[in-house]
């Protein structure tokens, strides 16, 4: 799906829904201030266009890691009961996905706090997390660098001010339940130059 400059201005002053090539074409609203900031994110925004259903059934494990934290956490009051029976790594978690907004903004590149690039992010509904919801950021439209509850930032190095978080798409406070961005290579740890057991003479 390809969408000129006006066309996309017509389906913001329209207040329009988009269909989105990644979820079958489930619409969303275009969530931006005015028409400024829209066309600042257009190349962004046609990058992500560009993505498929593929490309969303490549992101079902990211989803299936913040569904299991949060069970593991809370449990499953407050999820739909029929996500109970769900089979782990099953894309059918999409079912409990319904997209609502799409916008964009600039933040950090990921690595890096001295460059900053475009973020489009998706904002959602899901079956497990009635309050937080989903968010997903795809750097530059295309790479997917976020999966998490809404929080308001493009990057978990952002959201932590950390850019050791970069290496993740979602993050959690166990790092069993992280899940890996494979475009960035972890920070390297410092080497330690102890031996253990020391042996006389060391």
């Amino acid at each position: 799906m390809s969408l000129s400059n006006d066309e996309l201005v017509r389906f913001w002053r329209k207040n329009a829904p988009l269909p989105l090539p990644y979820f079958d074409d489930r619409q969303v609203e275009l969530f931006f201030e005015d028409e400024e900031e829209l066309l600042h994110f257009a190349d962004a925004i046609r990058n992500f266009l560009t993505l498929g259903p593929a490309d969303r059934i490549a992101d079902t494990m990211h989803l299936h890691a913040y569904y299991r934290d949060f069970t593991e956490d809370v449990g499953f009051d407050w999820v739909d009961p029929e996500m109970r029976h769900l089979a782990p790594g099953s894309p059918d978690i999409w079912h409990f996905v319904s997209p609502t907004s799409l916008g964009a903004m600039d933040s950090w590149d990921v690595g890096a706090k001295d460059r900053s690039k475009p973020y489009v992010v998706l904002e959602a509904n899901c079956g497990w997390e009635v309050e937080h919801g989903l968010l997903m950021s795809w750097r530059e439209g295309v790479e997917l660098v976020k999966v998490s509850g809404y929080d308001g930032h493009a990057t978990n190095g952002h959201a932590y001010s950390d850019l050791s978080k970069d290496q993740y798409i979602y993050h959690s406070q166990r790092p069993e339940r992280c899940t890996m961005n494979p475009a960035v290579v972890p920070p390297r740890q410092p080497r330690s130059f102890l031996r253990w057991p020391w042996k006389k003479g060391d």
